[in-house]
């Protein structure tokens, strides 16, 4: 028996109603899968972060701060118990206190520059990674410029408050870091901050002879956001802070002049 016009109108019908209930449930179950995997994503965020702070808390023992005394005598302002830092891994380098943000870190140093960008402290995986130094750099004294390396987390943590370096009010003071190691401590001072495109040129550490140690420091010099009145010549050594930006196509770094080493 032939279907009719009407028929087939409503079977036409029924095809349309099963093509959206289709297309709604699977809209639906993208929605919910979005709902799970963000779910899971922040439910890691916080986890990592949580395990980063207890990680950070830990080593108040191995820090004395003398309150009572200002970071222009860098001994004196800080004594790091190395042993004990050691005793939780064997990869610290040295220690960072930034002056007028919240970095206040052990630095630690790897056999390449990657491993760090995904482990804590205590080398377990987190994605927050730790505070870490350029494997090449040898902290012997001799090296012309050291970067330390940090990801730049939302929360502020790690090298998250780089991005204030950006800032005036920031700026407008004369700001200071804290560079301990075994050998002592040195102070450091700002002269340059800025944002670039991401690459290796800022934390170059070998220099074939002075011109081009002047010509990397004129550079990352006319790079800067703001003029800090500093001298910086070819006798001086470099203390360089590396992050990443909210834009992964961009950099933010910090460079500094050592003016102090092991004074008390």
């Amino acid at each position: 028996m032939k279907k009719n016009k009407i028929d087939d109108v409503k079977d036409s019908v029924k095809d349309s109603s099963k093509v959206k209930k289709i297309v709604f449930y699977g809209i639906e179950i993208i929605f919910v899968g979005l709902i799970i995997f963000s779910g899971f994503k922040l439910f890691t965020w916080l986890n990592n972060r949580n395990k980063s702070q207890e990680i950070t808390n830990s080593f108040k023992d191995a820090v004395i701060v003398n309150e009572g005394v200002d970071d222009s005598h860098p001994n004196e302002k800080y004594k790091v118990d190395f042993e004990v830092l050691k005793s939780k891994n064997k990869d610290i380098i040295a220690w960072i206190k930034v002056d007028g943000t919240k970095i206040e870190y052990p630095i630690v140093k790897a056999k390449n520059n990657e491993y760090y960008l995904k482990h804590s402290f205590d080398k377990s995986p987190n994605i927050f990674g730790w505070i870490f130094a350029n494997y090449v750099n040898k902290f012997d004294g001799t090296d012309k410029n050291i970067t330390i390396f940090g990801h730049g987390m939302v929360d502020g943590s790690m090298f998250g408050t780089l991005k204030d370096t950006l800032k005036g009010d920031w700026q407008k003071d004369k700001h200071y870091i804290i560079l301990a190691t075994e050998n002592g401590n040195s102070l450091y001072e700002t002269f340059s901050t800025y944002r670039v495109h991401d690459e290796a040129y800022f934390y170059t550490d070998n220099f074939k002879n002075s011109d081009e140690f002047k010509n990397f420091i004129k550079t990352i010099k006319e790079r800067s956001n703001y003029d800090y009145k500093v001298d910086v010549d070819e006798n001086d050594q470099i203390l360089t802070l590396s992050t990443c930006d909210t834009d992964d196509r961009y950099r933010l770094i910090l460079h500094a002049k050592k003016i102090k080493e092991n004074v008390g």
